[in-house]
């Protein structure tokens, strides 16, 4: 399965209020190219590596308020924390695949 669609189904299902999805640095530096290099940035995954790298790579490029969501999503929806559908808050996130839902509970979870 591709990434970037995958990518948007896991997005479609719970991402977090105002989140805008970049599967890359390109997209990424699209999307914050009307901003300044002072703008805060909060970058999150489904676990957190793929976030923590781009986080690190935004840096890289002159962004000097850069974070990394940490636990990432799992563990912001596993503490009860608010995701977004379609501009209305939800419960779950998409978990990827079988072998990451195994970090969820199953009340958190939706594919």
């Amino acid at each position: 399965m591709e990434i970037a669609r995958l990518a948007g189904d896991c997005y479609e299902v719970g991402h977090l209020h105002g989140a805008q999805m970049a599967t890359d640095l390109d997209m990424a530096l699209e999307i914050l190219s009307s901003f300044s290099s002072e703008v805060t940035i909060v970058t999150y995954c489904l676990v957190g590596y793929r976030s923590s790298c781009l986080a690190e790579l935004l840096e890289g490029r002159g962004f000097a308020l850069v974070y990394n969501l940490e636990g990432s999503i799992f563990e912001w929806v596993g503490e009860g924390r608010p995701v977004c559908r379609n501009e209305v808050e939800v419960e779950t996130v998409h978990p990827y695949d079988e072998h990451w839902v195994q970090l969820l509970e199953p009340d958190y979870w939706q594919f």
